[in-house]
């Protein structure tokens, strides 16, 4: 394909805080005894890849009164985000580390349990909601659900319990722990595959950018809650990390969130799956992205989208990958 051709495809589609890498971040919140599954304080944290520096920030605060909260996600671009969690809706904020303060972003998403989320490696907001089933991409500035899919098995539909979580390695495939399952999803389609049993009830997990691609990190909520290590290619088999977190109160819901890697591509043109094969996905992500001013299209690293930005598509698009 030469280059006006790929320059034709183009024109006819059209045209928050830095957070270190290597850090995991986390949500601890109280389990009331009665009533909804979690409630007021939910306890900020973080701590590093390998187990050392645990922080409590302390309670997590919205217009100077604690809230619950839960569905961590963190990148280099949107900063800390989360999901204040009220009974029958959920609205994403944003998080400081300083004080754990909290803005809020957007309008409340009525009806919906946001209990699980994470930034895949092009700095896509990915959520599910466990009131509805769902898997939904979520505007990370304005709050907004860009798009949603109905999450499912092949025998059926599928349960999201409200102490679910998602995750997405390096390699672009998200896993979801549900009533301490693990599952892959296929995010195009919600279909869920059981792939392990960790025989624990985790309400969060993540990767780490700074960890071994396949090394999970899992929040387990049962009994003295701890932060375990998964392997995601070796049978998720458990190994404590850290024991008996914010041993203060019994944890009701929480999360872990950490700066995804960036995507796997064979040069900067590989920008959709399947990576290593330069196709019109790359060219609809790209042009995506550059419309909406999504970071994924700023090629060059300029801080801005500009023309810079399609001639380095263009060019490593027609050099192909090795």
């Amino acid at each position: 394909m030469n280059r006006s051709l790929v320059l034709a495809a183009i024109a006819s589609l059209g045209f928050g805080g830095v957070a270190p890498a290597g850090l995991i971040y986390g949500i601890k919140s109280l389990a009331p005894g009665t009533g909804p599954p979690s409630a007021p304080p939910a306890h900020l944290f973080s701590f590093d890849s390998d187990g050392a520096g645990f922080t409590d920030f302390g309670a997590i605060t919205l217009f100077a009164a604690q809230i619950d909260a839960d569905a961590l996600a963190v990148s280099d671009t949107h900063g800390l985000l989360a999901y204040r969690i009220e009974p029958g809706s959920s609205t994403l904020i944003r998080l400081e580390t300083a004080g754990a303060n909290a803005a809020v972003i957007g309008d409340d998403l009525v009806g919906r349990q946001i209990r699980g989320a994470a930034f895949d490696g092009a700095d896509r907001l990915w959520v599910i909601d466990s009131e509805s089933d769902e898997l939904l991409r979520v505007d990370p500035v304005t709050g907004a659900v860009l798009s949603s899919v109905s999450l499912h098995r092949s025998a059926g539909s599928f349960d999201l319990v409200n102490y679910s979580d998602l995750a997405i390695r390096a390699d672009g495939q998200m896993f979801i722990s549900s009533l301490g399952v693990f599952y892959t999803v296929d995010g195009s389609t919600g279909l869920c595959e059981a792939i392990g049993d960790p025989s624990s009830n985790l309400a969060g997990i993540t990767f780490c950018a700074d960890a071994p691609a396949e090394r999970l990190y899992g929040f387990d909520i049962d009994g003295p809650d701890d932060i375990f290590t998964y392997g995601s290619d070796s049978g998720f088999h458990a190994s404590l990390l850290i024991p008996n977190i914010i041993s203060t109160f019994n944890s009701g819901r929480g999360d872990l969130a950490s700066v995804p890697a960036p995507p796997s591509g064979c040069n900067p043109a590989d920008l959709a799956e399947p990576f290593g094969l330069l196709d019109l996905a790359d060219v609809t992500t790209f042009v995506a992205g550059f419309l909406a001013s999504d970071p994924i299209a700023d090629l060059d690293g300029s801080g801005l989208l500009d023309l810079s930005d399609v001639i380095l598509f263009v060019d490593s698009f027609l050099g192909g990958c090795p």
